[in-house]
């Protein structure tokens, strides 16, 4: 086991290419992320109606029904509604997921699935 002392980094990261990552890696990511991976086009409506049905029947709102894809799409649009009214937040928010659920659509149209 190696120690640095005195090295102080706000990222440590190495640029690696998908060939050289191990399966292990990948498939540990969409087991705990997206279970339903590959079955799915970008949106995985069953996640989204677990969700609603966690939210809607028993008042528990932790997250969890958005794929790997929709994740990534999220990146592209960030959400500003710290600031807006209640109203104003959900109508902002309501956008955000319409635009990330189209672009997670079409990265899953534009990227194939490696397994």
């Amino acid at each position: 086991m190696e120690y640095c002392l005195g090295k102080s980094v706000l990222k440590n990261r190495t640029w690696t290419e998908y060939k050289d990552m191990s399966p292990y890696l990948t498939n540990a990511l969409i087991s705990t992320e997206d279970i339903r991976y590959y079955r799915h086009s970008g949106i995985d409506i069953r996640g989204l109606e677990e969700q609603l049905l966690r939210t809607v029947m028993l008042g528990q709102s932790a997250g969890g029904g958005s794929t790997i894809t929709q994740q990534l799409a999220k990146q592209l649009y960030p959400r500003d509604t710290a600031r807006n009214s209640s109203i104003m937040r959900k109508i902002k928010l309501s956008v955000s997921k319409f635009k990330e659920w189209q672009t997670a659509i079409k990265l899953k149209e534009a990227i194939q699935k490696k397994r």
